[in-house]
């Protein structure tokens, strides 16, 4: 995919390199050139100074040879070598040595102990004379270590009479004072070092002469000193860091190539971004809306369903068929007493294969540590995004890999109790399961046990109170039966027909039962009574010999119970009743059988396994237990006596006594026959006893109360079950709402915070009043279908809900009916999805933009399903394929049949290629029009729907011009190349080269900046220049030229520039005078070529600081001239006082003089030798480089 922008990449960036690099050794080979060129006038200056240095020991050690020639030993020696050495400001010390043994020494207080000895003794010194006797003239010796710990050198001159060596006359210098002399005169007294190195038998031996260290790997500079067989040489200093490569200005040219190169790069990077951001976002979204759709139909689903298998269907399906997982199952955990701890999938929907060889086995080790096992276990949720090498798979790997199972999730379900289940979810895809879909798989599990836990406790409750009733209208019917049989003077007819028409109430389906009886030839039936075959019979025999039979039967047909349609409790109440009649009509034993009958009932009284009861209505014991069963005073933690002592009232809870009360009353006046009610008890140890209260009253045959009997149901378990649920409800995260009569009757916390109310502003409010006014008619047609049962099955919309401050916020709501406090109502859910609209509203838009995008992009697209069948393609696809093919193609045609022939089998090839291994592909695709080659790169890539690969999408981009520019690139490339080769010849390519690409100007350490060619404002410098000339960038921008030009030479410029405006070539280069910002002037050679900056006719230019070098070049011409005076000085002036001396030599030779004479003689030469050693201070002041000390000053001692 981004091969193209690697490629331009590694062009820009590769050119940028060459190009920086190339600039960066030019400059570093410029800096060189420059150091050498300093290094060699330093070397030429130092050796002028040694050379005086030794100039003035040859002065001194040649006086001392001519006075010895003439005089021999001096008899005054003492005197004269003083006045010699006052003469000579760098001798220390002369010596007289006649065949090697030393004469005379000066000054003798140091050196005297030396007269008398031996120089020849040692070998060195010996060379040492034969060597300034063979060059017959001064060789200097050493340097060398003397006696007294200094270190000096000795020049040795000859002193020959009548071409034999009579003695050497041996002048000496400490190298401190050479030193110190050299330090002197120096212009920078840290920047050079200066060695004297002694080759004596082809080895070098270094003395310092400076105090400056020379450095390691300093170029330097060797000076022959052939009077002593020396080299001077010259180098950098140790502390003084001379010019270097410029890795720095290297690095920043490699930085801004790579900057270029990523420029580029990311610039063709942005097509595929794009696409990728596209994918990225609408692979989000999609994942977030399924997750959001899965969870809706799961809370629908336990929302309309009652039924725990068909729930644990639908679930599953909602799981495999929204979710777009490939396998969920349910099962629950075996009871910890069963025999058989093996796992049995309730429910299965997707890939069942999978389970079908899977055993689980809770009591087996090594069959019970899968995911499932534990998520039953331990009741944690167990997920295993990576199958294959999963721990807890073990054996089922190689059953998951089969079935294409990558990832899994197992989690618990509480369904209550000791009971539990686990939920299984299995995916094809590997990392299926992110922190975020556990969470929401979690949610899901908590409301589906929720789910289950209620419909158990539903079924156990409506179970329980349908027991209740049928027992109670069982008991009630054995009563009134009783009631009938006890009344007096009524004859069988009569009886017979009462006891027909009170058995159906007894039975459990009253509306369709009928009975009749069957006595002595008669029939007594009901009025609905006829033959079915859906009926219960009991016979009875009489003592007598008569016979008779009771029947009941279902006009219906009804569900399936123990005895056909009837249960094992009727077949007991039919036989009784039976009995009662046998009783009533057999005379000698009416009344055992009566007892009997009693009896029964008071085993059914005593053995009930709900608590029952019999209330006083007597105004003075009213509410008082006349009789309680087990069941009842173990419910409540009395003893019988205990509570026969007490009134219902007494344990009754006090805020449930009203209502209990209300209730007997109202059984009392209105004769009815029974209430029912939840409330509570309070238990003896003071907790609560939520109980179902069913009350019956028994009335004589005149219907008048004769007391009340009460069955108690224990309901503190359920009751506690509902408030758990309640309390889901309160903290669902989901709002929930309940209408009644077209109120608002119940929300949970969640409404009050999505809409900003309190409970108190919605309550009992009609929900009209919420609904934004666009949207109450959808609200209310909805609310009105589910109200009319239009609409049986739960029902979704959307609509718009305005909050307390005014703000209309987007539901989804869901609802169905329900009964709320035993009248009908409408229960439902609302989701604030006002993001998830406003994440639809963007893909809207996303969508119309890449619609938009799709047809007016540069970029080509089609796409077509597997079997090549074209669903979309854009214009400028259309455009490309017509000038390739000359064939127009559009949706609905085939892509097969539209290939080129010569192409076909290649592109069908890669098609296939594509879907089987779901990789997408890139290739590049080319065709010729009208002689013009056209070039595209092209990719095709699979298009899925969650689960397979559904389609191909093919994507290309035109790369003629990048092909063409890619070629003009590598052409310019080699012009660059071929420019930078043409810039190592000559500096005027060198400036041209910097011209052509100034924006490098910045990394230039050389001043630089662009001008206005017509204002001569500054329009940009770099950052040499802002340290150079001490001006920040922001005043550069607000000057012009003239402000670093000296107010005299402004009218110069302003000639040189219209002199210029006329000239083709505006390039060149000249020495100028330039002003910094604190005044101080200074040369600079500048380097200008026009540009364009901006749009705007400008001139480049590089500015050298040329002060120093001028001022060197100075200083040297003024050396020259003083030399020069020098010069006239030696030929001149010099030889007057050398002449006379040369005539008054003669003169001493001559014995004959008197010793006046002589005495007069010697005063002319002394006037003499002071006039000459005169002059000669005159020539030494004038030979000092006074302007290298100016120099030195101006430039702060540096």
């Amino acid at each position: 995919m981004y091969k193209l922008p690697s490629l331009v990449f590694a062009i820009v960036f590769l050119g940028m390199v060459v190009l920086t690099q190339f600039l960066t050794y030019q400059q570093y080979k410029i800096s060189k050139a420059k150091q050498k060129n300093e290094l060699e006038h330093e070397a030429a200056a130092t050796k002028d100074r040694f050379r005086n240095i030794l100039f003035s020991d040859v002065a001194a050690a040649n006086t001392l040879a001519i006075i010895y020639k003439q005089y021999g030993v001096p008899a005054r020696f003492d005197s004269i070598a003083r006045q010699i050495l006052s003469n000579s400001p760098y001798a220390q010390a002369l010596q007289i040595t006649e065949n090697g043994i030393v004469k005379n020494v000066y000054p003798d207080a140091v050196y005297k102990g030396t007269i008398g000895s031996n120089v020849n003794a040692d070998p060195v010194r010996r060379v040492e004379e034969a060597r300034a006797v063979d060059r017959k003239d001064i060789y200097f010796a050493g340097p060398r270590r003397l006696r007294f710990g200094d270190t000096g050198i000795l020049g040795k001159v000859p002193i020959i009479i009548n071409n034999k060596v009579k003695a050497v006359a041996t002048v000496l210098t400490r190298l401190a004072v050479i030193q110190k002399e050299l330090e002197q005169v120096r212009v920078d007294k840290k920047k050079f070092a200066y060695q004297l190195l002694k080759i004596q038998n082809k080895v070098i031996a270094p003395f310092p002469l400076s105090y400056t260290k020379p450095a390691r790997e300093s170029e330097y500079i060797d000076i022959e000193i052939p009077e002593g067989d020396w080299l001077l040489r010259i180098s950098y200093s140790e502390g003084y860091v001379a010019d270097r490569f410029p890795f720095e200005l290297s690095g920043m040219g490699i930085l801004l190539s790579l900057a270029a190169g990523l420029m580029a790069y990311r610039k063709m990077r942005e097509p595929y971004k794009l696409k990728q951001i596209i994918n990225v976002k609408t692979t989000q979204i999609n994942k977030t809306n399924i997750e959001l759709n899965l969870l809706n139909q799961i809370n629908d689903v336990i929302l309309a369903e009652h039924d725990i298998h068909q729930l644990y269907s639908r679930v599953c399906s909602c799981i495999v068929e929204s979710g777009g997982y490939s396998l969920a199952w349910i099962c629950h955990k075996p009871n910890a007493d069963d025999a058989n701890q093996t796992v049995v999938p309730l429910v299965a929907i997707g890939a069942t294969e999978y389970l079908k060889d899977a055993k689980i086995v809770l009591d087996d080790p090594e069959q019970s540590n899968g995911p499932t096992a534990i998520a039953l276990l331990t009741g944690k949720t167990v997920v295993n995004n990576d199958v294959a090498h999963s721990t807890y798979f073990g054996q089922f790997v190689k059953d998951a890999n089969l079935f294409g199972i990558q990832s899994s999730a197992s989690l618990h379900l509480n369904l209550g109790g000791d009971k539990s289940g686990a939920l299984g979810i299995y995916s094809a895809k590997a990392n299926a399961f992110d922190e975020e879909e556990v969470s929401t798989l979690k949610r899901l599990a908590a409301n589906l046990s929720i789910a289950v836990q209620n419909i158990n406790i539903r079924k156990e409750k409506e179970d329980s109170q349908h027991q209740l009733h049928e027992r109670v209208k069982e008991l009630t019917t054995i009563y009134k039966v009783n009631q009938i049989l006890q009344q007096e003077h009524v004859d069988t007819d009569t009886l017979l027909q009462q006891i027909v028409e009170v058995l159906p109430p007894g039975w459990q389906y009253p509306e369709v039962c009928e009975a009749k009886i069957l006595f002595d030839g008669k029939e007594y039936k009901t009025q609905g009574y006829r033959d079915s075959i859906n009926r219960q019979k009991a016979d009875f025999n009489l003592l007598d010999g008569r016979k008779g039979s009771i029947e009941v039967i279902y006009t219906a047909n009804m569900p399936p119970e123990a005895e056909g349609l009837f249960l094992k409790e009727e077949r007991s109440l039919i036989n009784s009743i039976a009995e009662a009649i046998e009783v009533y009509f057999d005379e000698d034993s009416q009344q055992a059988e009566l007892v009997e009958s009693e009896n029964r009932f008071r085993g059914a009284f005593e053995d009930s396994a709900i608590g029952m009861g019999i209330t006083s209505i007597e105004e003075n014991s009213m509410g008082r237990w006349i009789k309680v069963n087990r069941s009842l005073y173990e419910m409540l933690g009395y003893t019988e006596e205990e509570l026969l002592s007490l009134t219902f009232m007494d344990v009754t809870h006090p805020e449930d006594l009203a209502k209990d009360l209300a209730a007997q009353g109202s059984i009392l006046q209105e004769r009815s026959e029974t209430y029912r009610l939840e409330k509570r008890y309070i238990h003896k140890d003071g907790s609560i006893v939520w109980i179902n209260l069913n009350v019956s009253l028994i009335t004589d045959m005149d219907k008048r109360p004769l007391y009340l009997v009460a069955q108690v149901e224990n309901i503190t378990e359920k009751i506690e079950s509902q408030y758990k649920f309640q309390n889901l409800v309160e903290n669902f995260i989901v709002g929930v709402y309940i209408i009644q009569n077209d109120k608002i009757v119940y929300v949970n916390p969640r409404v009050i915070e999505d809409m900003g109310y309190s409970e108190e502003e919605i309550i009992n409010e009609t929900f009209e009043k919420f609904i934004y006014p666009d949207d109450i008619g959808v609200v209310r047609e909805n609310i009105k279908q589910r109200v009319d049962n239009e609409i049986t099955s739960t029902s979704r919309y959307e609509t718009r809900i305005v909050k307390k401050n005014g703000q209309p916020i987007w539901f989804e709501i869901l609802g169905g009916a329900t009964l709320y406090r035993g009248q009908p109502a409408l229960i439902g859910t609302m989701v604030n999805i006002t993001d998830r609209k406003a994440v639809y509203d963007e893909l809207k838009r996303s969508e119309a933009n890449l619609k938009s995008m799709f047809e007016t992009t540069d970029v080509s697209y089609m796409l077509f399903d597997t079997k090549y069948n074209i669903i979309a393609i854009n214009k400028h696809m259309k455009d490309i394929y017509f000038h390739a093919a000359g064939m127009e193609l559009r949706a609905g045609g085939n892509m097969a049949d539209s290939l080129l022939p010569d192409r076909r089998e290649n592109a069908l090839a890669r098609y296939d290629r594509v879907i089987q291994t779901n990789q997408s592909e890139d290739y590049e695709i080319s065709y010729t029009k009208d002689g013009v080659s056209h070039y595209f790169i092209a990719n095709v890539k699979p298009v899925h729907d969650g689960k397979k690969v559904i389609g191909l999408c093919i994507s290309g981009i035109d790369i003629t011009e990048r092909r063409n520019a890619l070629e003009q690139l590598k052409k310019l490339n080699k012009n660059l190349q071929q420019q930078a080769e043409e810039l190592a010849v000559s500096n005027a390519d060198l400036e041209l080269s910097k011209k052509m690409y100034s924006e490098l100007f910045n990394l230039s350490p050389l001043p630089a900046w662009v001008a206005d060619i017509n204002n001569f404002r500054f329009l940009d410098v770099n950052n040499a220049a802002v340290q150079h000339y001490g001006y920040t960038r922001e005043e550069f921008l607000s000057m012009s030229l003239d402000v670093i030009r000296p107010v005299e030479e402004i009218p110069d410029m302003l000639r040189a520039v219209s002199e210029r405006a006329n000239q083709k070539d505006g390039t060149y280069s000249r020495i100028l005078t330039h002003k910094k910002r604190n005044g101080e002037l200074m040369s600079v050679e500048i380097q200008v070529a026009p540009i364009k900056y901006l749009g705007i006719k400008a001139n480049i230019a590089i500015a050298t600081d040329i002060t120093e070098i001028q001022n060197y070049i100075k200083a040297i011409e003024s050396q020259n001239t003083r030399l020069r005076e020098i010069s006239w000085i030696q030929s001149h002036i010099v030889r007057a006082p050398l002449s006379r001396i040369m005539g008054l030599i003669p003169m001493l030779k001559d014995f004959s003089n008197t010793a006046e004479e002589q005495k007069e003689i010697l005063d002319y030469l002394l006037i003499s030798a002071n006039e000459l050693d005169e002059t000669i201070k005159t020539i030494t002041d004038k030979s000092k480089i006074e302007d290298f000390q100016s120099l030195k000053s101006d430039n702060g001692g540096k």
